[in-house]
């Protein structure tokens, strides 16, 4: 007679997400995967217009859904305490450098791939980074629109829902200054300061990448 398996952590069913379109502007003009590929997009929302306030009670929507069924998983298993786990959620609300609210609502999307078109339904190539990675330029402030799919899911210590990217459109590129390319302001200088004649800075491609966070504590972190 085969040993009946007794679970000790939260488990969700495949079927328990929920696809959304998400029109917004995107926080910031860079997208970058980093060395280790995993790309992220924040979108703002402004509670204020009808069209983004409709998406936030989608939002609130399944955040209701999620929370209900979080609390009805952690209360399935004999001896553990919901106090226990942290709550992740992909969105709260949006602060600036000074950590104080702009009145936007931020949505942060992820991918371990990721294809982005334009407003004419064309793919829209990479480019290659200050930091030697490759990634897109859209600038800040970008008119975006993203099919994403919120999923309940749970590890050891942490429990809640995320937003996975499924691809990004680009309808309108942002306003945000491409630190890719100089100011128009500057000039060509003969035999000035070169940096392809510096010696110091003579490496390889790879060694120009910026080190991300490995995708492991990536997950250990909540977004807000």
């Amino acid at each position: 007679m085969a040993k009946k398996q007794i679970k000790t952590t939260p488990q969700f069913k495949d079927t328990e997400f929920k696809n959304l379109l998400v029109k917004g502007r995107s926080k910031y003009g860079t997208i970058s995967g980093g060395q280790y590929g995993k790309y992220s997009v924040v979108i703002l929302l402004d509670p204020d217009n009808p069209e983004d306030a409709e998406i936030i009670a989608q939002l609130e929507e399944w955040d209701t859904y999620a929370m209900k069924r979080i609390k009805e998983e952690l209360a399935s298993i004999p001896k553990v305490k919901a106090e226990e786990y942290r709550v992740k959620k992909p969105w709260g609300e949006d602060l600036d450098d000074n950590y104080e609210p702009t009145g936007y609502l931020a949505l942060r999307v992820k991918t371990n791939r990721l294809g982005i078109w334009d407003a004419k339904l064309k793919a829209i190539p990479p480019t290659k980074l200050r930091d030697g990675s490759m990634g897109w330029i859209i600038g800040s402030g970008a008119e975006v629109a993203a099919d994403i799919k919120l999923k309940l899911f749970a590890t050891a210590d942490m429990i809640g829902y995320t937003a996975y990217l499924n691809g990004l459109q680009v309808i309108k590129k942002g306003k945000g200054r491409d630190t890719n390319t100089p100011p128009s302001s500057f000039g060509v200088i003969e035999n000035g300061y070169s940096v392809e004649d510096d010696p110091y800075l003579q490496t390889n491609d790879e060694d120009l990448a910026v080190p991300t966070e490995d995708p492991e504590e990536l997950k250990k972190k909540g977004d807000f």
